[in-house]
């Protein structure tokens, strides 16, 4: 067994069911328009909810994940500051004008103690894999539907709400495009690091790219490009030596620049009208545009702290701007928004998860590339999982500001990296 799984002993049937509510929220969290409630919640945040008793009894009865000394202090004080931005939402709300959005910042920050106890209470060795498939593969049956809307009208609505960019079932493309960039380094980790069901990673990873090219999403079209580089780029570097890691790096670069092609060249098979949106979104008047209208609400968000600066606006308060006649919720960059809506101790607070979470990611990459007797694909997995959750912040720095239809990924990717950590740490076989 490997190390991971001498950490976690099954014990039970009420492990198992809760792995089994695991694997249902994570299909979920690929169709958060599907089954949502009449408060806006949606069937993932319902399942959380209603998992999180068995996630946390769980995780107690086994002792929780045996993290390192620095992955354990860390999530320790990213879990202490979610619940301090939990109480905080709370006292923000008596001043703000719409107290119900509130629930808005505290579901995406409940979800990642959510996370946390669902990771450290069901996940093995085995099961690491598991949840890591169903992720991946329910994302790219969102995207294949995206495909399928173009010619079933039925479909349409429910992906294109009425507009030539794909959003799946989420609530706009710029989501779609964000839960995209957060899964695709996975994606790659899984093609590259394992040598069974190449041709399934493979067709995941096309249905992936197609639903970012029909998302229209340009910040997570970028990241995407940056992240996939740097996937290849590592696998090239752990699994080769000399002159084929020379090739291997070159190899890289060149599919980088051929998957985005072979994606549009499809869109100008079969939805040449789809590829014109896609020219216009990304000239440089459309840029222009994007880039002044943020700065506008950037410096509407500090002007707003200004007025408040201990209690904000209120957590999950709109802004007071309106873009394309509809009122902006959010200030389209999460540090700008918590310290818009939460005062300097909401911001503060959140800057101390962002900074832990960016910490421990970038020290998890670097023990994959120091860890040379740990198993290749172990390795390049811990990297893509760890990848993940930075590809996340950097894409909330312009767009979702941490919403909780996509929160959920970011703190399912990152505490699966830790998971992949504890393999590796106590991995003693040779590659």
């Amino acid at each position: 067994m490997t190390a991971i799984d001498q950490r976690f002993v099954p014990l039970g049937h009420e492990v198992r069911f809760a792995f089994l509510l695991g694997c249902g929220f994570f299909v979920l969290l690929s169709f958060p328009g599907v089954g949502g409630l009449p408060s806006g919640m949606t069937g993932a945040h319902a399942l959380m909810f209603a998992s999180l008793p068995f996630w946390f009894a769980a995780s107690v009865r086994r002792k929780a994940l045996v993290l390192d000394q620095t992955a354990a202090l860390g999530a320790g004080l990213i879990l202490l500051c979610l619940a301090f931005l939990v109480g905080w939402a709370f006292l923000s709300a008596m001043v703000s004008n719409t107290p119900l959005r509130t629930g808005r910042p505290i579901v995406a920050l409940l979800s990642g103690i959510s996370c946390f106890f669902l990771v450290t209470g069901t996940v093995t060795h085995r099961r690491l894999n598991v949840f890591v498939d169903v992720l991946c593969l329910t994302l790219a049956l969102t995207c294949l539907i995206s495909v399928a809307a173009f010619y079933l009208p039925p479909l349409q609505n429910a992906v294109f709400n009425g507009t030539d960019r794909a959003s799946g079932y989420f609530k706009n493309p710029n989501q779609f495009g964000m839960a995209i960039s957060v899964i695709l380094p996975v994606a790659v980790a899984c093609l590259l690091g394992q040598r069974e069901r190449r041709l399934l990673w493979l067709g995941c990873l096309a249905a992936l790219l197609l639903g970012l090219v029909l998302s229209g999403s340009k910040t997570n079209l970028m990241i995407s490009s940056a992240t996939l580089i740097f996937v290849l780029g590592a696998f090239s570097m752990i699994a080769q030596t000399g002159m084929k890691r020379v090739r291997m790096l070159v190899l890289s670069f060149l599919v980088t620049a051929a998957l985005p092609l072979l994606n549009i060249a499809l869109l100008w098979i079969y939805n040449p009208r789809a590829l014109s949106l896609f020219t216009v979104l990304l000239s440089e008047q459309e840029e222009l545009h994007s880039l002044t209208t943020r700065s506008e609400i950037w410096r509407r968000s500090i002007e707003e702290f200004l007025h408040s600066p201990v209690f904000g606006q209120g957590a999950g308060h709109p802004i007071d701007i309106f873009y394309a006649d509809q009122l902006v919720t959010h200030s389209h960059n999460v540090l700008l928004d918590y310290l818009r809506t939460m005062g300097a101790p909401g911001f503060f607070g959140f800057l101390i998860v962002v900074l832990a979470v960016l910490f421990l990611s970038l020290s998890s990459i670097r023990l994959a590339f120091k860890m040379r007797q740990a198993e290749l694909e172990n390795r390049i997995l811990c990297i893509g999982l760890s990848v993940a959750p930075i590809a996340y912040l950097t894409a909330n720095m312009s767009s979702d500001s941490m919403g909780p239809s996509t929160s959920p990924f970011l703190w399912v990717t990152f505490f699966l990296a830790l998971a992949a950590r504890v393999s590796l740490l106590g991995e003693p076989r040779p590659r």
